[in-house]
């Protein structure tokens, strides 16, 4: 762990620019205040991690012979949210899309595509 001691001045507290990329912290941030204490975390989760959480949920509850595409950021603030694609692997038809709050990285819905023909697949 780094730390970095700092004075607070009139203008507030200064966090070099190196410190915060070198916590990965990205391009918003939320800090948490209660006495004593101030904590800053990313505002959202990253890509990177969005699309492995959405593998582990796709893997774990919907089935193996799926893949999932890249995640798109959707939405602003609180509200943001991470999509991702479900396709089989096989034949690459959209089985479903997935939804992940992009602050915790909470599987927000699964929502899956309602065959035409009622049939047992991986999606199911």
């Amino acid at each position: 762990m780094s730390k970095a001691y700092q004075v607070v001045t009139e203008q507030g507290l200064l966090i070099p620019s190196a410190l915060c990329a070198s916590a990965q912290l990205g391009d918003e941030v939320v800090l948490e205040i209660e006495p004593g204490r101030i904590a800053i975390r990313p505002a959202r989760i990253l890509g990177e991690e969005a699309h492995r959480r959405a593998l582990r949920y796709v893997l774990m509850n919907v089935g193996d012979a799926l893949s999932v595409s890249a995640p798109q950021l959707q939405g602003q603030g609180a509200e943001a949210l991470w999509s991702v694609s479900v396709r089989r692997t096989a034949t690459r038809e959209l089985c479903g899309e997935l939804r992940l709050s992009a602050e915790s990285g909470e599987v927000v819905a699964w929502l899956p595509l309602v065959p035409e023909v009622p049939a047992k697949s991986a999606c199911d």
